[in-house]
């Protein structure tokens, strides 16, 4: 993994994400616009992400790579849980879906990327 590889390493986590997060959310009831909202949240989050957790593991290797991830999807779930707080119309705990989705995302993305890459 290096930084010439990261536009296609940001497409294909984006777009992992956005199936395997709208696909949890829809089951577990949320609809309509807020099931919509889940993909500029993600927009939003997502590629910061990612790119930064490539250019740490390209310029400091895996172990802080693994730092870095560890603390960059606690911040994606704490403002993805902000902007649903303050978006969605159901009486859901923003922070719960926001660390429900992510930890789904995170670990199914896992599984599938070890399964084909």
């Amino acid at each position: 993994m290096g930084v010439a590889e990261l536009p296609g390493i940001m497409i294909w986590c984006l777009s992992l994400t956005l199936v395997l997060e709208l696909f949890a959310a829809a089951v577990l009831g949320i609809k309509g616009r807020d099931l919509l909202f889940v993909v500029p949240v993600n927009v939003v989050t997502n590629p910061v992400l990612v790119s930064v957790t490539v250019l740490i593991f390209t310029l400091y290797g895996r172990s802080a790579y693994y730092i870095s991830l560890a603390v960059l999807e606690a911040a994606a779930v704490a403002s993805e849980g902000l902007l649903y707080k303050f978006a969605l119309k159901p009486k859901v705990n923003p922070f719960l879906l926001s660390l429900i989705l992510n930890a789904f995302s995170f670990f199914i993305g896992g599984v599938i990327n070890r399964i084909f890459f």
